[in-house]
């Protein structure tokens, strides 16, 4: 079995084709990876304002309990 080694602009074309082929997907790749990592960052900013939120909420509940033992026990005391 021998193999032929001459090449013609068929395999040329085929090879510049393939080329092409991969470098367009890794540029739309890129271009997917960019924006994926843009809404991450906005998810990242949200969560921080959500967890502010609800530190703060957990705070006012805390005051709340307090407020509401502080009239339990003049509500005792009468």
């Amino acid at each position: 079995m021998t193999f032929d080694f001459t090449i013609n602009w068929g395999h040329v074309l085929t090879g510049l084709g393939l080329f092409l082929g991969a470098l367009g997907i890794v540029y739309a790749i890129k271009g997917d990876v960019r924006l994926i990592k843009a809404e991450l960052d906005s998810m990242k900013a949200h969560m921080v304002k959500l967890t502010d939120a609800l530190i703060h909420i957990g705070r006012q509940e805390e005051r709340l309990n307090s407020h509401e033992r502080r009239l339990d026990k003049l509500e005792d005391h009468k």
